[in-house]
């Protein structure tokens, strides 16, 4: 498999299909793996720019474990949280919403910091995405906790968009990287589900590569195996809709975190990672 060539190649021909699926995209996730880079500051904004354009917003907390979206819109005690619908405490999802000063924006807001809540059963979960999936609204935007366990990437990988944020320290573009490549990685096996021997081949290779993830390597080894399983992990890499927002950042800064994020995201896990821009500090 010689990369490039065949990426370019895969890439012109789904190109007009991407382009459509660009403007049906409805649910937005916003991640980045580590706190306090401005995950939740982003989304509420966004889901408020985005309702004063006059389309239903729903935004979602999915921080199971440090909740604190509601917070940001001034409210203290919430009625109704997650808790209440992962209990089975609510007849349907929608019964959770909460509204908020702008009639267009609705606010699902999450659970108190419960152990049940923050460690969900893959059922609880599932019940979740699903739920969240099915809203009745133009624009769904998750929020997504820090860390990069499996709720975390699961959320971000559920979305049409994933919305990749950082800030130019150190680490943090360490952890958005890594929280990235994770995501990656896992969406890739989760396409291998019923193929379980190239499954455990591929999920093999990725822990062996650590740090140094080459995705070339992954498909390769794919390739080896199947290469219909080869081919559609070549195709999901290329419709993945991913963006970088830079926080809390000079111009200057923005610029260099957005080239070298994308030239890595690329080189490494051949999926492109345009800018959305960057935002002052």
């Amino acid at each position: 498999l010689s990369g490039k060539a065949l990426f370019h190649t895969i890439h012109l021909l789904s190109s007009f299909r991407c382009t459509m699926q660009r403007f049906q995209s409805r649910t937005w996730a916003i991640g980045g793996g580590k706190g306090g880079i401005g995950k939740s500051f982003i989304a509420a904004n966004l889901a408020c720019a985005v309702a004063l354009k006059g389309y239903r917003v729903v935004l979602v907390d999915a921080d199971l474990a440090g909740a604190n979206l509601h917070t940001l819109f001034g409210i203290r005690y919430p009625e109704k949280t997650l808790n209440h619908f992962l209990k089975k405490e609510v007849a349907r999802f929608s019964e959770i919403l909460q509204p908020t000063p702008l009639d267009n924006l609705h606010l699902i807001c999450g659970a108190p910091a419960l152990l049940e809540i923050a460690n969900p059963k893959y059922q609880q979960k599932q019940k979740l995405i699903r739920a969240m999936a099915g809203l009745d609204c133009d624009v769904t935007i998750i929020d997504i906790g820090a860390g990069s366990n499996f709720n975390n990437l699961d959320f971000f990988n559920m979305a049409n968009r994933g919305i990749l944020v950082t800030s130019p320290t150190p680490t943090a573009l360490r952890n958005s990287y890594a929280f990235l490549k994770l995501a990656v990685n896992r969406r890739l096996v989760k396409l291998l589900a019923s193929r379980s021997f190239i499954k455990q081949e591929v999920a093999s290779t990725i822990s062996k590569q650590g740090d140094e993830n080459n995705i070339i390597e992954i498909l390769n080894v794919a390739r080896s195996i199947d290469k219909e399983a080869c081919n559609k992990l070549m195709k999901a890499l290329i419709q993945m809709e991913m963006n970088l927002i830079v926080n809390m950042a000079t111009e200057e800064e923005g610029n260099k975190v957005a080239d070298t994020m994308a030239d890595t995201a690329y080189k490494f896990l051949r999926i492109r990672l345009p800018s959305l821009g960057r935002i002052a500090f």
